[in-house]
């Protein structure tokens, strides 16, 4: 059985974003495994992808998170990764018969595989449908029944990433992460319950675009403040967004708010 799914590359990139620290874990860890040389186990794609951008968040949270960071792959339509690694051989993306995304150097079972993530196929919840998405191990947990954002794992997820790419009303993808917590800095009630306020996070999330949809800019909100993270308009750099009823108004578009709940498609309960 060949090793790999035959069909056309179809992505233009993969962007993945996490803290800092976590992104330095896994390309130290994934360094030394590298250096193991011991071809045919998945490697992380950390330890030969360069370019880990850092954006610094200004007191947000009364100074508990202030930094979040991001990591471009790049592709060209053979499937080729063209942004800057290390790896000595070319490596092109590949659907593995177990539906993995891959990064390969080569088509044999000796040489190196990076892992990308799952492409998931299977029902997306509540209507909507069997939408294709990649996704981390961290989704299964995100769309379960019950579940509950956390400072971890947020509400933002790869079924959102995707509903956001395919719909063509909506000018971009906002990858911001909304839950509830206590806002301490009001007076509680009579039995001591705080009101609650609406916590704005860019959390860990895998997300993609396709050579055959129209690029749209990736944001997020991180505290009060608002980021361009990738295909920014304009021919922008990534990086905060002073203003961001601006920002949309110069291209048309509406003022990002919060949904109604999220995760949006949560698997239905059982």
């Amino acid at each position: 059985m060949p090793l790999w799914q035959e069909q056309p590359w179809a992505l233009r990139y993969i962007l993945k974003l996490d803290a800092p620290y976590f992104f330095d874990i896994r390309a130290t860890r994934g360094k030394k495994k590298l250096s193991e040389a011991r071809p045919g186990q998945e490697q992380e794609i950390e330890a030969v992808a360069q370019g880990v951008r850092t954006y610094v968040v200004e007191n947000a949270f009364l100074e508990r998170e202030e930094v979040f960071a991001s990591l471009l792959l790049e592709f060209n339509r053979s499937g080729e990764l063209v942004s800057r690694h290390s790896s000595r051989a070319p490596l092109f993306g590949h659907l593995a018969q177990d539906d993995e995304l891959v990064l390969a150097s080569g088509n044999g079972t000796q040489d190196f595989v990076f892992g990308l993530g799952q492409w998931q196929t299977a029902s997306l919840g509540e209507g909507s449908g069997t939408l294709p998405a990649l996704c981390s191990k961290e989704d299964e947990q995100r769309y379960r029944p019950n579940f509950r954002p956390s400072s971890v794992l947020g509400g933002f997820g790869c079924r959102e990433w995707r509903a956001y790419l395919e719909n063509r009303k909506l000018p971009y993808i906002d990858v911001t992460s909304y839950e509830l917590e206590d806002d301490r800095s009001a007076k509680p009630d009579r039995k001591g319950r705080y009101p609650q306020r609406i916590l704005a996070t860019i959390r860990p999330v895998i997300g993609w675009g396709r050579f055959d949809l129209p690029a749209k800019p990736v944001i997020g909100r991180h505290g009060k403040s608002w980021f361009c993270l990738h295909d920014c308009p304009g021919g922008d750099f990534p990086g905060f967004i002073p203003n961001i009823a601006s920002w949309a108004a110069r291209s048309g578009w509406p003022v990002p708010k919060p949904p109604k709940r999220m995760p949006l498609f949560p698997d239905p309960a059982s």
